[in-house]
């Protein structure tokens, strides 16, 4: 799914949350729908690391090919592919926002947002049949990359980032 997509959805997800629970004030309006776009900034990260540039635009362009590149695979090719270090994307990442939560409401309204956003890219792969393991555990992806030559900065760049 596509980041504008993503921004819609959870403008929409946050106005019925606020709708429901109108205790959510603006505060918290503006962080699930900000958690909700805003994760998929680990896929620029991604592509800064491996591409070595910081050419926002250049990293859009790069998933987009590198989609529909992959949707065109059949099940058993993709299965091949390795899976992107997504360091928003996984369990870790939302069990420390799951945790973090019980310290302050500002990170449940991102876990909300994450949690959201999150099920929009399930559904979008279970539609397209191309699996959402990738986006389950980075430490998974780690494990079924570990083969893999140009994985090494991007296990440097998690370490730093979770350390």
């Amino acid at each position: 799914m596509y980041p504008i997509q993503h921004l819609v959805l959870g403008i929409l997800f946050s106005l019925i949350l606020i709708v429901n629970f109108p205790q959510i004030d603006l505060v918290g309006f503006s962080l699930v729908v900000l958690s909700t776009f805003l994760i998929d900034v680990d896929h620029y990260l991604f592509y800064a690391v491996k591409k070595r540039d910081i050419n926002v635009r250049n990293a859009y362009k790069w998933f987009v090919k590198f989609t529909e590149k992959r949707k065109k695979l059949s099940v058993r090719k993709r299965k091949k592919y390795k899976h992107h270090i997504l360091i928003f994307h996984g369990v870790e990442f939302w069990a420390i926002l799951a945790v973090l939560s019980f310290v302050h409401v500002f990170f449940f309204y991102m876990f909300l947002g994450v949690v959201f956003h999150i099920f929009l890219d399930m559904a979008v792969l279970t539609y397209s049949k191309m699996g959402f393991s990738c986006i389950i555990s980075q430490t998974y992806n780690l494990w079924h990359n570990r083969n893999k030559k140009d994985l090494l900065p991007l296990i440097f760049f998690s370490i730093i980032v979770f350390v």
